[in-house]
């Protein structure tokens, strides 16, 4: 016979869909932290125009610093 609920199989299924999501917003940060720099580096008065982001690489290095 088939249970209609199994705890043990839902247990698993929440951990392993907690894991996916995890992985999946931790890999997406940076290029969502590149995308936000792009969109407002033109507004901050500490990066003057000779130093903007002009392309995406350069703006993803700087992100650790």
């Amino acid at each position: 016979t088939s249970k209609w609920f199994d705890p043990e199989s839902y247990g698993k299924d929440y951990v392993a869909r907690a894991v996916a999501t995890a992985i999946s917003k931790t890999a997406v940060a940076p290029n969502k932290r590149v995308k936000l720099l792009f969109q407002v580096h033109h507004a901050s008065k500490q990066i003057t125009a000779d130093i903007q982001y002009k392309v995406s690489f350069f703006c993803l290095v700087r992100i650790p610093k």
